[in-house]
């Protein structure tokens, strides 16, 4: 039997209805690094106390940090993101973009959500637009769609008709491609506000991911002595990463948000390509071009190093290797490395 819920923010300010008329209700909480709904706390409670599901999400903001984004969403919802039976929303969408000017990369949901289950244990649920869940020919959703969930916004009628099967049936047809089974919940209208309707388990994403331990793996983890630490862990004992004039090759060079930038395969994933220009672009007002003495011009294959030598580390994220630096100012040529690489230097 489905179950029919409400996403709701501070623009429902009568919202005492609503949450009385459905089953859950998912409630905005953050948007960017700056702003939380001033209703959010009333608005959970008031669920929690008519016993309703209750879910948090988070707006995202183009051209923002996705690890800030999601640090910032979970200090926000505070211990409810790690207690069972509370849904975690990463809401993806176009006016993301409208709000910055700045477009995403595809990339931020991963970024987030796999520090949102790190720190919570949880898998999130990725609400999108029906074209956006389908690829829109930007996004290839094949690295988040067998571990998280799609709450898939898809209007069939375009009004405030009540649900029909066909209407799902519809739009998973039309977008769902890549999510097989994880399309998890519908908006099918918002007329006269989100409404939605819950395809599976609300358990299946609200609560911790029970992993199973064979018998051989608790044997060995009680005979284990000591865990060696990871690269990221070791930098956490310095605070500060040194570059020893090492060179590095840059594999691409581009004009980026009005900022000449190179990206190295190998400083940004050790090799592999994988690689973001808001996450991995170096500024090269902050390097030295080796293979040439002009600086004037800087090409894709020229080799570059560090002008300082020694830079403080601001951020670090285990689940990707990588350790967030800065070489200068205040923050705005922030750039993250991989921790292997930047280790061995």
């Amino acid at each position: 039997m489905v179950k029919f819920g409400a996403d709701i923010s501070s623009h429902q300010t009568s919202y005492q209805k609503i949450i009385n008329d459905n089953e859950f209700v998912i409630v905005k909480v953050t948007q960017g690094v700056n702003y939380t709904n001033p209703l959010s706390t009333a608005q959970s409670a008031l669920a929690e106390k008519l016993k309703k599901k209750v879910g948090y999400y988070h707006f995202m903001e183009a051209g923002v940090d996705a690890i800030a984004q999601a640090k910032y969403f979970l200090e926000q919802v505070g211990s409810d993101a790690k207690k069972d039976g509370y849904l975690l929303v990463l809401d993806y969408e176009a006016d993301g973009e409208s709000t910055t000017g700045k477009s995403f990369t595809g990339n931020e949901p991963k970024v987030f959500m796999d520090y949102v289950y790190k720190q919570t244990g949880k898998r999130m649920v990725l609400y999108t637009m029906g074209s956006w869940a389908g690829g829109a020919g930007r996004f290839n959703w094949s690295d988040i769609n067998k571990d998280y969930g799609l709450w898939l916004a898809a209007y069939p009628y375009g009004d405030s008709r009540a649900w029909q099967r066909a209407q799902t049936d519809w739009a998973i047809a039309q977008y769902g491609g890549y999510w097989g089974k994880n399309v998890f919940m519908h908006q099918y209208t918002s007329s006269p506000y989100d409404r939605n309707v819950l395809l599976g388990d609300w358990n299946k994403y609200a609560n911790k991911v029970v992993t199973k331990t064979t018998t051989a793996t608790k044997t060995a983890t009680k005979r284990a002595v000591s865990v060696p630490k990871s690269d990221v862990d070791k930098f956490r004992s310095f605070g500060v990463v040194k570059w020893n004039r090492k060179n590095f090759k840059a594999n691409l060079v581009e004009k980026k948000n009005g900022i000449w930038q190179a990206i190295s395969y190998e400083l940004a994933a050790n090799g592999k390509k994988s690689y973001t220009w808001l996450n991995n672009g170096v500024p090269l007002s902050v390097v030295t071009r080796t293979n040439n003495k002009d600086q004037s011009h800087f090409n894709s294959g020229d080799t570059f190093r560090f002008e300082k030598d020694e830079m403080p580390i601001v951020a670090y994220d285990n689940a990707s290797n990588g350790i967030k630096v800065r070489p200068a100012g205040n923050g705005s040529l922030d750039f993250w490395v991989d921790a292997t690489v930047a280790w061995k230097a």
